[in-house]
């Protein structure tokens, strides 16, 4: 099927990206090492954060377990929710690879499949691993049965499959209709119907008494559809009222309609964003020239202003339906995600890196004055979601060292974006991007939690400056590395 070889071409295009990066046996080596190290150290903080819960429902009886399996379907459809969300915000559409591919004998419905394969295959990847990491090292230390342990990770994995085909069955349609309609912002108002049903559906329909009696009494809910697969595998099926054809069905409804959209046909080229800043002039030496250049450069691109008004929804929602201003954790995550504006710096300034050398810029220079200006944009667009967030009388004594987690985000995504660069021409690698980003985050966060959570604030403090410098090296001979070979 050429779907195939759309999808085939596209992860041709990661390795040759990876191998940009691992182009010899000692980059692999000391890749492959960090690499089991993080993990390893993730799995061991996991297990230190989760064992005390999981040994409640391990040591228990079926029931105790399938519970456990619901939770976990649900967190699947809650990540892939939010892992979709996320990468079609940073991620261009696939527009000018549409071009390209329009030159060819494929079809609209080939070519949309041949893109979502990987998406897909992306989204599912990243949450079994993140299932791993958090129950893998519990299950292995309660000599849970092989075949439990197989039929809660498949369980877990179709689980996230029909979420996806979900969100990508909501995501198509309502920009097929906003497409007809000719609305601006087309992804935007796709994302934000997405979030609108996704909310208001689990809403309605997530209950925690229906998931306690879903052992005796199965309700069909789609965010933990896959859960009957458990029982088939694991043994208990008769236990629960389910019609195995129904819930079979309904499963099979959801990928079909999923697949019917791939058939929309729309123009997917957006109308040219606003020109913000124009009114503030460039200044005349070159470095500051550079720091004004990446300010405005970065408040027009589309992918950013989509970022910030999907983030600005996501607070007003938590502050307004959910009440939780003031809580810790939101201000953390939201200090942790206003630095994504530096994700896709390098890959929308790759064009001008000919004109950077033709007037012999220095790397080291020219990568502060890029981060300077990301660093603000981080910081202020922090400093709104706070103000909205956080009552002015609240206690305002840690936000420096709030700065300073913000700081390290934009450099982990600066960083990110510069060794893996999304680029409009080359929207495919926004995926490899995301996966990376995920791969590299996740681990960091279950060690983040576990050793934050026992440390004093000035320990907490020291870690931070020293993942500041640790970062500042990392980026300057990164981007001097992507500098002299672009």
């Amino acid at each position: 099927m050429k779907s195939f070889e759309i999808s085939k071409m596209m992860f041709t295009i990661w390795k040759r990206e990876a191998g940009k990066l691992l182009n010899n046996w000692y980059k692999v080596l000391i890749f492959a090492l960090v690499l089991i190290f993080i993990i390893g150290l993730a799995g061991f903080a996991g297990y230190k954060l989760t064992s005390e819960t999981l040994s409640a429902f391990l040591n228990g009886d079926r029931k105790t377990l399938s519970l456990l399996t619901l939770s976990m379907c649900l967190n699947a459809s809650i990540l892939s929710f939010v892992f979709f969300i996320l990468l079609k915000s940073v991620t261009p559409d696939q527009d000018i690879f549409s071009h390209q591919l329009s030159w060819f004998p494929v079809r609209k419905a080939e070519k949309n499949l041949g893109y979502h394969i990987p998406l897909f295959l992306i989204i599912s990847a990243m949450i079994l691993f993140i299932s791993a990491i958090i129950l893998g090292p519990a299950f292995l230390a309660k000599g849970l049965s092989p075949i439990i342990g197989f039929g809660f990770f498949l369980t877990v994995l179709l689980q996230s499959i029909l979420a996806i085909a979900v969100l990508q069955f909501l995501y198509n349609l309502f920009y097929y209709i906003s497409g007809k309609m000719q609305v601006p912002f087309k992804k935007f108002v796709s994302l934000f119907g997405v979030i609108s049903v996704c909310f208001l559906y689990g809403m309605q329909s997530i209950k925690l008494e229906s998931m306690l009696e879903s052992y005796g009494n199965f309700d069909y809910n789609v965010t933990y559809l896959a859960l009957p697969v458990f029982f088939l595998i694991a043994g208990g099926i008769s236990a629960i009222k389910v019609n195995l054809g129904a819930a079979a069905l309904m499963a099979a409804g959801i990928l079909f309609l999923s697949f019917c959209t791939l058939f929309f046909s729309y123009d997917s080229m957006e109308k040219r964003p606003p020109v913000f800043l124009r009114f503030i002039k460039m200044p005349s030496h070159k470095y500051g020239a550079i720091f004004l250049k990446e300010i405005k450069m970065q408040t027009r691109n589309e992918e950013n202003i989509l970022n910030f008004l999907l983030m600005l929804v996501f607070v007003l929602i938590l502050k307004f339906q959910f009440h939780l201003e003031g809580n810790e954790l939101v201000l953390l995550i939201l200090s942790g995600v206003s630095g994504m504006v530096a994700l896709n710096s390098y890959g929308n300034d790759k064009k001008l890196f000919l004109l950077y050398k033709s007037f012999h810029l220095h790397p080291g220079l020219l990568t502060a004055s890029k981060f300077a200006g990301l660093a603000i944009l981080s910081l202020l667009q922090f400093a709104l979601f706070y103000a909205i967030m956080f009552h002015p009388e609240a206690d305002h004594t840690g936000l420096w060292r709030t700065a300073l987690i913000i700081l390290n985000g934009a450099a982990v995504f600066f960083l990110l974006g510069t060794l893996i660069p999304i680029d409009r021409n080359n929207p495919y690698v926004g995926m490899l991007s995301f996966g990376f980003l995920i791969l590299l985050l996740l681990p960091l966060s279950f060690i983040a939690s576990y050793l934050f959570g026992q440390a004093s604030s000035l320990t907490q403090t020291g870690a931070l400056l020293t993942g500041e410098m640790i970062l500042a090296v990392f980026l300057y001979f990164t981007f001097k590395w992507r500098f002299k070979n672009e």
